[in-house]
């Protein structure tokens, strides 16, 4: 993950049940999922 792409984070992006952030606005306007570690969620 970039630095922009994390300071543009809100509290919705990030699922915790799922396990996955969801990168909305990325470089070349693609949106991706960021999987979590599983001790992280």
């Amino acid at each position: 993950m970039r630095v922009g792409e994390a300071l543009r984070l809100s509290r919705p992006d990030v699922d915790l049940t799922g396990g996955v952030i969801s990168i909305r606005h990325p470089k070349f306007d693609r949106e991706r999922l960021v999987p979590l570690h599983p001790q992280q969620h």
